[in-house]
C-alpha cells in the first residue's frame, strides 16, 4: 500500500458550521448588556468611581476571559458533533469511495419475515456495514435492477447515503448484476480514487442472477483493469422460500363459429418439492365468470402446464378483440408473480388484402385463403398503384400477386406494416413482369439477408422440380408436418426465381430436393412477418394451385404469421423497448401515465404489470401491450456460495464480509474518528466547568455565599448595581 498524506474534515460540515455561528452568541449577549445609563452627577459618587476605576483593568480582562472560554465551548462543541476526521484523502487530494452496487429487483421483494423484506434487510445490513468504516470516504449507490442508474453520487454524509437508502423501493423489474458493476466501472475510470471499495449488496437468489447476460461472469464489467479494488458482497441468501410463479401464459384465438378459447399456462415453484395442489384463477373485466382448476404437484416437480378453455364473449362491431386475461395462484412470500396477464384475439374474422391484377393467381389465392363460406376471413382488393398506410391500416394480412405494380411508397408502408405487427406474404407475377421488385423486397425484410439472382430458372425434370419432403419447417409447419410427405410428392416445379445463397436455414419453410429454396419467411422483432413464395401460384410455374398441398400451406402460413403478429403485444417491467411500438408516439400505462416513444424506444422503462394502450401521434389507438415481470428475475431459490465466487471472480477476487474483520474493512476506521469526538466532547465539559468556576470568583461570590462588597441598592440609580461590582461598565 502506497503511504498517503493525511487530510481533515467533517463527516458533517454543516454542524462545524453552526458550532462557528453559535460561538457568535456570548459576543451578542455582551454587546447588549452594555446598554448605557444616564450618569446622574453626586458628590459622594467621586469617593467611589476612584475606588472603581482602578479595577477597570481587572474587570474587563475577566470579562474577555468569560467571554473566551464560552466561544470556544460551543464552537468546539459544533466541531465534535460534526465529527471530525483525519483519514486517507488519496493522492493530489482525492478521497477512496465506496460503491455500493444494491439489488433492488423483483427477487427481493419476498417476504423473508415478519418484519419485512429480503431488501429491507439488505438494506439495514449495508448501513450497518457502512457505519463501521471510516466517515472520511466518499459513498455512492448503484441501482442493479433493470436499466441500472445512480442513486446517490459519492458523498462523505453517511446519514444522506442511508436516509436515501431507507426510503427507495424495490422495483418489478430484474436484476442484472453485470450491468450495474459496469456501470460503477466507468465511474471509476472518469473519477479515480484511491483503494476504491465495490460492495454488492445483494442476497443473491436465483432471481437476481437471472437477468444479466454473461453466464461466465462479469469481468466484461471493466473492474478486473482497475488497481488496488476491493471487491466485497454481503454474504448470500441460505434459507429456502416456498414460492409457486405463473411462468407465462399463452392465449389462443377465438375460434371462428363461437365456443371457447385455449389459453396455456406454465407454472414453477422454488423451496419445498413435496406433493402439493395450487388452485390457479383465470378472468378478465370482459369474462363473464372465472375459471378455476387444481393443479397437481408430483414430489420433486418443479413446472408443471395446464390448458384452460376461456368462453369468449361475443364483441360488438368495432369493439375492442384484445380481451385482457389474468392468471393468479394463492399469495405467497413472493406476491410479484403471483399473476399474470395476456391477451386474447377474440376477433372473428381476418382482414386480408390482396394486391392483383385479376388474373388466375388471384383466384387460386381466394380459393387456399376461404376454401369454403364458413372460413373467417374477409378478403379485401387492393389495387397495386393504391397500396399505401390508409390502405394497409385496417387489414391483418397483405398478399402481394402483383409485386411488380407496387410503387416503392407502397414497398415501405408494407414494411411499416410489418414493423407494427402485420404479416405480407408475396408471390413473383405469373407473366414475369419484370424483377426489380424483388431489390424492394429485400429492403424489407427484417433481418436484410435475403439476396437474389438476375432472373427465373426454368427447371427441368429432376431433384430441383419436385419438394423435399423430408423437412417442413417444424415452425411454420408443424400442424402439417405428419402429412407433408404424402401431401409434397405430387407437386411439380417448372419454373422458380434465383434465390441467392446465405440464407439462414430458420428462414427456408420449404425447399426442393436439390435444396433451392421455395418458400422464404422471416419474423420481425415486432412480431411481424413476411413470407416469399419463390414461384408465382399459376400453373406455368408449378402445378402446386391445384395439389391438395396449396390450402394446408398458405392457411398454415397464415397462421403462424398472426400467431407471431400477437407477440407485439406482450413486454416485459424494466425494459425501455417492446415489440410493436415501431409507427408508435406514446404509451399509456395502466395508472393513466404516459410514456414517449421515439424510434421504437420508450423514454423509460415499462414499471408497471398489466395493459398498456399504444398511441399514435395524435393519441389515436394503435393497439394494446401487456407488461409482465420476467419469471426467472423473481425466483427465490438461494445460490451456493461457491457459484456465486465463480461467477464473479473473472472481476477480480471477492471476499463475502462475513468471511472478514469487519472493522478491518476500512483503512482508517470509525473508532479513531469516535474517539476524537468524544475527547472533543470532554475538552467542551472541561470548558463548561472552567466558566463556571470563574464566573462565581469573578462574581465575588465566596464559598459560604457572602459577597465582598455589597452596595446600597439605592446606588443602582446612579450607575452601581447592589454588588458595586458593575459601575465601571456604565461609564466606559
Amino acid at each position: 500500500m502506497t503511504p498517503t498524506p493525511l487530510a481533515a474534515g467533517f463527516a458533517v460540515p454543516a454542524l462545524a458550521i453552526a458550532g462557528l455561528a453559535a460561538a457568535a452568541i456570548p459576543v451578542l449577549v455582551h454587546l447588549l448588556l452594555r446598554r448605557r445609563r444616564r450618569p446622574i452627577e453626586w458628590a459622594a459618587m467621586d469617593l467611589l468611581r476612584k475606588a472603581l476605576e482602578r479595577r477597570r483593568r481587572q474587570l474587563r480582562l475577566e470579562r474577555l476571559l468569560l467571554l473566551a472560554i464560552r466561544m470556544a465551548a460551543l464552537a468546539l462543541l459544533g466541531a465534535a458533533l460534526a465529527r471530525p476526521y483525519f483519514g486517507e484523502a488519496g493522492r493530489g487530494g482525492e478521497s477512496r469511495t465506496i460503491w455500493i452496487v444494491l439489488d433492488d429487483g423483483i427477487s427481493t421483494r419476498v417476504a423473508v419475515d415478519a418484519d419485512g423484506t429480503a431488501f429491507d434487510r439488505l438494506v439495514e445490513e449495508t448501513v450497518a456495514w457502512l457505519e463501521r468504516g471510516s466517515v472520511g470516504d466518499e459513498i455512492g449507490v448503484v441501482l442493479a435492477a433493470g436499466t441500472p442508474r445512480v442513486l446517490v453520487e459519492p458523498t462523505a454524509d453517511r446519514r444522506r447515503v442511508a436516509e436515501r437508502l431507507r426510503s427507495h423501493a424495490p422495483t418489478l423489474a430484474g436484476t442484472d448484476l453485470d450491468a450495474g458493476l459496469a456501470l460503477v466501472a466507468s465511474r471509476l475510470a472518469e473519477i479515480p480514487s484511491i483503494e476504491p471499495i465495490v460492495l454488492v449488496a445483494s442476497e443473491f437468489r436465483r432471481g437476481s442472477l437471472g437477468r444479466s447476460t454473461d453466464e461466465s461472469g462479469s469481468g466484461s464489467s471493466g473492474l478486473a483493469a482497475i488497481e488496488d479494488l476491493q471487491r466485497l458482497a454481503l454474504p448470500p441468501a441460505e434459507t429456502p422460500i416456498d414460492n409457486v410463479q405463473v411462468v407465462s401464459i399463452r392465449p389462443g384465438r377465438a375460434p371462428a363459429g363461437g365456443g371457447p378459447a385455449s389459453v396455456a399456462v406454465e407454472l414453477a415453484r422454488q423451496g419445498s418439492l413435496g406433493s402439493a395442489s395450487t388452485r390457479i384463477s383465470l378472468s378478465g373485466p370482459r369474462l363473464a365468470t372465472a375459471v378455476e382448476r387444481d393443479v397437481r404437484w408430483r414430489e420433486g416437480d418443479r413446472t408443471a402446464s395446464v390448458e384452460l378453455l376461456v368462453p369468449v364473449p361475443q364483441l360488438a362491431e368495432g369493439e375492442d378483440p384484445n380481451l385482457l386475461l389474468e392468471i393468479s395462484v394463492p399469495p405467497d412470500d413472493q406476491a410479484a408473480d403471483d399473476r399474470r396477464f395476456g391477451l386474447l384475439d377474440a376477433r372473428r374474422r381476418i382482414r386480408v388484402g390482396i394486391v392483383s391484377d385479376g388474373r388466375d393467381s388471384r383466384e387460386w389465392l381466394t380459393r387456399a385463403l376461404a376454401p369454403s363460406a364458413e372460413t373467417p376471413i374477409e378478403m379485401v382488393p387492393i389495387e397495386a398503384a393504391l397500396v399505401d398506410e390508409t390502405s394497409l391500416r385496417s387489414l391483418d394480412v397483405v398478399v402481394v400477386a402483383r409485386p411488380d405494380l407496387v410503387p416503392a411508397s407502397g414497398w415501405s408502408d408494407l414494411g411499416a406494416m410489418i414493423d407494427r405487427g402485420g404479416m405480407v406474404m408475396a408471390a413473383p407475377p405469373a407473366d414475369g413482369g419484370g424483377l426489380a421488385w424483388l431489390d424492394r423486397l429485400a429492403e424489407i425484410v427484417p433481418d436484410r439477408t435475403w439476396s437474389f439472382g438476375a432472373g427465373v430458372l426454368e427447371i427441368a425434370d429432376g431433384p430441383g422440380s419436385r419438394i423435399d419432403p423430408s423437412t417442413p419447417h417444424r415452425a411454420w409447419l408443424d400442424m402439417i408436418a405428419a402429412e407433408f410427405e404424402e401431401l409434397a410428392v405430387p407437386v411439380s416445379m417448372a419454373r422458380r426465381l434465383d434465390v441467392g445463397s446465405g440464407i439462414a436455414e430458420s428462414e427456408i419453410v420449404m425447399r426442393s430436393l436439390d435444396g433451392a429454396p421455395l418458400v422464404l419467411a422471416s419474423t420481425a422483432p415486432g412480431g411481424g412477418s413476411l413470407a416469399l413464395f419463390a414461384f408465382a401460384l399459376d400453373l406455368e410455374w408449378s402445378d402446386l394451385p391445384v395439389r391438395p398441398l396449396m390450402v394446408p400451406l398458405v392457411q398454415e402460413l397464415l397462421r403462424e404469421g398472426l400467431v407471431r403478429s400477437r407477440i407485439r403485444n406482450v413486454g416485459t417491467v424494466g425494459d425501455e423497448e417492446s415489440a410493436g411500438l415501431a409507427a408508435a408516439a406514446a404509451v399509456e400505462a395502466p395508472d393513466g401515465r404516459r410514456l414517449s416513444v421515439r424510434e421504437g424506444r420508450l423514454e423509460r422503462a415499462i414499471e408497471e404489470t398489466g395493459r398498456h394502450e399504444i398511441l399514435d401521434a395524435a393519441g389515436g389507438r394503435l393497439g394494446a401491450l401487456v407488461a409482465n415481470i420476467e419469471a426467472s428475475s423473481s425466483a427465490t431459490d438461494p445460490s451456493d456460495r461457491g457459484a456465486i465466487a465463480s461467477r464473479l471472480e473473472e472481476a477480480g477476487v471477492w471476499s463475502f464480509t462475513d468471511d472478514l474483520d469487519r472493522d478491518g474493512v476500512a483503512a482508517a476506521g470509525e473508532s479513531g474518528d469516535a474517539r476524537l469526538s468524544m475527547w472533543m466532547i470532554a475538552g467542551v465539559i472541561g470548558l463548561l466547568l472552567v466558566e463556571t468556576v470563574l464566573s462565581r470568583r469573578f462574581s465575588r461570590v465566596t464559598g459560604g455565599g457572602e459577597t465582598e462588597v455589597a452596595a446600597p441598592a439605592f446606588l443602582a440609580a446612579y450607575g452601581v448595581d447592589e454588588g458595586g461590582r458593575r459601575a465601571s461598565e456604565t461609564s466606559s
